[in-house]
């Protein structure tokens, strides 16, 4: 697969902790100290996510404005990341800034199906 290849790539030369500031599409902020687990979790692409773990992500690791992967996947309404993250052992319970843990997030974005996973 070409997503993995370019990702063991992206791993030989930066490493699993590298950091970036991105922009984010949905909402157009800034995000600094973004992983690539983080970007992942965020884009919502369990594939890359399960990669970037299998090769000692740090699952919890949290961005300047303390955004964890799990804390940017609840923002959307999508599944797979948040039960693979779940899975994993990821802490539901660390919060951002602003002190919106994942479950906060899923309330104040009425993201039912995440309401439900966190839930469990």
């Amino acid at each position: 697969m070409i997503a993995s290849y370019i990702l063991r790539n992206f791993l030989e030369i930066l490493g699993l902790e590298y950091t970036m500031t991105v922009k984010s599409e949905f909402t157009g902020y800034e995000i600094k100290e973004a992983t690539a687990l983080w970007c992942a979790a965020s884009g919502c692409n369990v594939t890359i996510v399960r990669e970037l773990i299998g090769a000692g992500g740090n699952i919890n690791h949290s961005n300047a404005t303390n955004s964890t992967p799990l804390r940017a996947e609840s923002y959307h309404n999508r599944g797979k990341v948040i039960m693979y993250l779940l899975n994993k052992g990821t802490d539901i319970n660390i919060a951002n800034q602003e002190g919106q843990a994942p479950f906060m997030v899923a309330v104040l974005r009425e993201n039912e199906n995440t309401l439900r996973l966190l839930g469990k």
